[in-house]
């Protein structure tokens, strides 16, 4: 595992960013595919509650395996991204926390931005952004939030929170996203996000339009991002 951080951190350091992030977010399924087959046993009969026995015990195993993968696409999600900063890069005043604001959680997200292929002004086809789409992961790979089209937020106690955008500011990472300051304009719900004001987009990794060029009109394309959301009262 530790070769495939480092090699995942190179990818970033080195440029390659949404096929890093890509190969981030499919850690899972590489991991599941690296595993040595299994051997099969004679199957013997088992009486109901032997069978029983050994459903619970599976489930327990695959509870615990997708705990796991979510864990560590959280923990390479943040190397990544702290591989890809520079060292010592502060926050741009324009997407900077408001005064007399507190924070009330920092969260790493892995995902995508979702692009659609329309046309412009001049009839011609191009990609338009549509949506963002990622899961976001506390500091110890607990998954605390879903990010989708509004922009919104979700936690798991369903709190939600809509935002819109202040301020933006270039990336610190060439070829990715802007940073952003989003206020908070809609929330639904009493939880863990229900007192959020403000949001930041910070550090992020990737998520550009796709360097492919869109011939159908409402094609989709997907761009791998990585990126740190700060939630402040």
């Amino acid at each position: 595992m530790s070769l495939l951080l480092i090699s995942r951190c190179r990818l970033l350091a080195a440029g390659s960013l949404g096929t890093a992030a890509l190969a981030l977010s499919n850690l899972s399924l590489g991991a599941t595919a690296a595993r040595r087959p299994r051997h099969h046993k004679p199957e013997r009969r088992t009486v109901p509650n032997e069978r029983k026995n050994r459903y619970r015990k599976r489930t327990i195993m695959s509870n615990h395996s997708g705990q796991g993968r979510k864990a560590t696409t959280a923990a390479l999600a943040g190397l990544a991204i702290l591989f890809a900063i520079p060292a010592g890069a502060a926050t741009p005043a324009s997407v900077a926390a408001p005064p007399d604001t507190r924070v009330v959680a920092s969260m790493t997200a892995s995902g995508v931005q979702v692009y659609q292929c329309e046309f412009d002004a001049s009839h011609r086809l191009g990609w338009a952004f549509k949506s963002p789409l990622a899961t976001l992961y506390d500091a110890r790979g607990q998954e605390s939030a879903h990010h989708s089209a509004g922009p919104k937020w979700q936690a798991p106690d369903g709190s939600t929170i809509a935002g819109r955008v202040l301020s933006q500011a270039p990336s610190q990472t060439t070829g990715s996203i802007p940073q952003l300051l989003l206020e908070t304009r809609r929330t639904a719900g009493s939880g863990a996000l229900s007192a959020v004001r403000y949001v930041q987009r910070l550090d992020t990794v990737g998520g550009v339009a796709p360097t492919e060029k869109c011939t159908t009109e409402h094609e989709s394309g997907r761009s791998p991002y990585l990126a740190r959301y700060v939630f402040l009262q």
